[in-house]
């Protein structure tokens, strides 16, 4: 379905005043700490044994409290690309979405293919708990190591795709914390006028 396309908006510079509209969905990307942020489903990226020890997810656990952290303990260890869903404690949400990228036993750190797959496992998800909102962190590029770029570049591309083939949901947010990431990311790299287009030819009917 194209429909949502023909909706897509593009200012000067991709910024948080710019939602992207796809059909009744729409995208957002803003600079803002995930843990204030109230939504149907928050999203972290961790490892296999889901041990919240740095970044977002660190930040997710302090929030949260001590249920949802007794919570994630009774899923492990899990599998690289398992989406772990936990309540959420005292934060904002209905539900956390733990994305693993990280492999401890195989000592397998995170890929833009990874990062592809756990987004769109995590957009899944959100639509079968009849999640309207869902706020993604930039996965895997902290403790991970992944460059924000290629990271951030799959997830965009991920969620523009799933929302213009027709989605459930009705607001996906992408919150970058970090000034330098926000900045080198989209205002000097990834070209959404570019992106649009690829997903347009390959929605396309042949």
């Amino acid at each position: 379905m194209l429909g949502g396309l023909s909706m897509f908006k593009r200012s000067r510079k991709f910024n948080e005043s710019t939602p992207y509209g796809f059909g009744r969905a729409l995208f957002r990307v803003i600079e803002k700490d995930i843990t204030t942020i109230r939504a149907d489903v928050l999203v972290s990226s961790d490892d296999n044994y889901l041990r919240m020890a740095g970044g977002v997810s660190l930040a997710l656990r302090k929030a949260a409290g001590p249920a949802m952290e007794h919570a994630a303990r009774k899923q492990v260890p899990a599998s690289l690309g398992d989406v772990v869903v936990t309540p959420p404690g005292d934060l904002p949400a209905k539900h956390i979405f733990h994305c693993v990228v990280i492999d401890l036993n195989r000592d397998i750190n995170p890929t833009r293919d990874l990062i592809a797959t756990v987004t769109h496992r995590c957009l899944e998800l959100a639509e079968q708990r009849d999640a309207k909102k869902i706020v993604f962190p930039a996965l895997g590029t902290g403790v991970g190591g992944l460059s924000a770029y290629r990271g951030v570049e799959a997830m965009v591309e991920v969620i523009c795709k799933f929302l213009a083939e027709g989605s459930e949901l009705e607001e996906v947010v992408l919150t970058l914390w970090r000034r330098k990431w926000w900045e080198r990311t989209f205002y000097d790299r990834i070209n959404l006028e570019k992106l649009h287009k690829h997903i347009v030819e390959e929605l396309a009917p042949d």
